[in-house]
């Protein structure tokens, strides 16, 4: 198990967040100056974690590419993804 698995089990497992759910605000200001060149621009975000700022590109319609070596991570960003599939239906 790699050293990021390790850390975000250990802290899902406490009933906590490795990172905050909500975008950071530095990413969030950028986007909001950024103009769409095409309908649906490609984005890839690498180190994505559980996708908070993949999630967050997506709902401002890019078309993303999510990177992330944690096999932790990128179940828990598959299961939000789920989630938020869910909720749009």
């Amino acid at each position: 198990m790699s050293e990021w698995d390790e850390r975000y089990l250990h802290a899902h497992e406490s009933g906590s967040l490795l990172f905050p759910p909500a975008p950071t605000p530095t990413v969030v200001e950028a986007l909001d100056h950024v103009t769409l060149a095409s309908p649906r621009p490609s984005a890839i975000d690498v180190g994505a974690g559980e996708g908070r700022h993949s999630f967050e590109l997506a709902r401002r319609g890019f078309s993303v590419t999510a990177l992330e070596g944690s096999q932790v991570a990128v179940g828990k960003a598959r299961e939000r993804a789920r989630l938020v599939a869910a909720d749009a239906r």
